[in-house]
């Protein structure tokens, strides 16, 4: 038995020992895998296509982000395009993954096209591909703020080539040029201003030996943009001056109602729509005693049909109406109606800078099934308020006589008749 256990132990000592002077190998074995696999991971880098809402807006308000769909196209830089020097400027986040020391690149290296011999390979997008698409759409919304934005990103894979497939080290320079998608709404139709900057963006790939000088790998890969006066590296369409901007407007609509005898306290019921048909975004509204509604779709009538209480207004009271566009090519119309379901006689005046206006006082009688005023507003970021007064006058001493002059005037006859028949009555007795 003591022998038996010997031999088990003499066997795994050596077992041990073997592993042991193994080991060495085996470590080195795995560093050269994982060297040959870094050489040829896929690296992936992003760039960001940022889009500012502007609105003139409290906090608390969903903004929503116009439809339009972006296309990125990338291809081989050429010509000229191959001899800016990529030095200038300051780096990005997306540069930032792949600094070479003191920010400093290797404008000694000649570039090359990205279609050149041994280059590496670049696709955009997720499969990747020469094409990619970033859209944007009213499901895309932000708290408001004076300036909000909403980013999103493309990704860029590089890949290096292996020196058995015909890689070659140095510089290979692409260029991403963004245009708007075929179908999309244009930029003038979702409302989107400046929009003057640079549509192209160029990619150097720096490919260079790995520390064993056996396998290509990717050193640096920067995202920068040609202007007049300087190169400047960017992670995209990010910058303050690179961004399209969709700017929307509120519109706040007043009540008031005047004259000695105006009921201060009546909720008139109100109805509105706001028609625009290009921008795909969405609107909210509110009124001074009811919440916030929020993701209106443009060209819906609301409360038209019934006029009832959903939307209503006393003295004092306000319906707001955010996040209506200003700049799309065919603008927003709004239209407010208000609806008088008392008795009394009011007049009626709208005041504001809107168009086909009643600016001046008119009836507005009394009954239930009368025709609503309504106000007509093309909307410009100028145009942010629209006034409705109802005025009920004094009531007039006159038309207190004309009820009861009837009566008087029988019950004047009577007296006469009276004393007529009085005194008859002493002729009589005297006689």
């Amino acid at each position: 038995m003591k022998t038996k256990f010997k031999r088990i132990a003499s066997l795994a000592l050596g077992l041990v020992l073997a592993l042991a002077l193994a080991a060495p190998a085996l470590a080195a074995e795995t560093a050269s895998g994982t060297e040959d696999s870094k050489s040829q991971a896929i690296h992936e880098v992003v760039f960001k296509k940022t889009m500012k809402l502007h609105d003139t807006t409290e906090s608390g308000i969903t903004l929503y982000a116009p439809a339009i769909t972006y296309l990125y196209t990338l291809s081989a830089a050429a010509g000229d395009e191959l001899k800016i020097d990529t030095t200038v400027g300051t780096a990005g986040d997306l540069n930032a993954a792949y600094q070479t020391k003191d920010n400093k690149l290797l404008s000694m290296v000649t570039v090359k096209a990205g279609d050149a011999t041994g280059a590496p390979t670049v696709t955009i997008g997720d499969p990747g591909a020469n094409t990619a698409t970033i859209a944007f759409a009213n499901t895309d919304t932000v708290a408001a703020a004076e300036h909000a934005y909403i980013t999103k990103d493309l990704k860029i894979n590089v890949t290096a080539k292996a020196l058995a497939d015909g890689g070659i080290a140095g510089v290979y320079r692409y260029k991403i040029v963004e245009s708007i998608n075929s179908g999309s709404k244009t930029r003038a139709e979702a409302g989107i201003t400046n929009s003057s900057y640079s549509e192209t963006r160029y990619i150097d790939v720096y490919v260079g030996y790995d520390t064993a000088g056996t396998a290509l790998e990717i050193k640096n890969v920067v995202m920068f943009k040609s202007t007049t006066d300087a190169v400047t590296k960017t992670e995209g369409w990010t910058s303050t001056s690179d961004l399209d901007t969709y700017e929307t407007v509120d519109v706040t609509v007043t009540k008031t109602v005047t004259g000695d005898f105006g009921d201060k306290t009546h909720n008139f019921p109100f109805a509105f729509t706001v028609a625009d048909a290009e921008t795909g975004s969405l609107y909210s509204y509110k009124t001074t005693d009811k919440e916030l509604q929020s993701g209106q779709t443009f060209g819906t009538a609301v409360n038209e049909a019934n006029y009832n209480s959903d939307v209503s207004l006393s003295n004092g009271d306000t319906l707001v109406i955010y996040g209506i566009p200003v700049n799309a090519t065919k603008k927003s119309t709004v239209t407010v109606s208000e609806k008088n379901d008392t008795y009394d006689v009011y007049t009626y005046k709208a005041t504001g800078s809107f168009t086909a206006a009643d600016t001046d006082y008119m009836s507005f009688d009394s009954g239930t099934k009368l025709s609503a005023k309504k106000v007509t507003s093309d909307i410009s970021a100028a145009i942010t308020d629209l006034a409705f007064e109802n005025h009920v006058t004094e009531i007039s001493p006159t038309g207190v006589v004309l009820r009861v002059a009837p009566y008087a005037i029988l019950l004047g006859a009577g007296v006469v008749l009276l004393m007529a028949a009085s005194r008859r009555r002493e002729e009589e007795e005297d006689a």
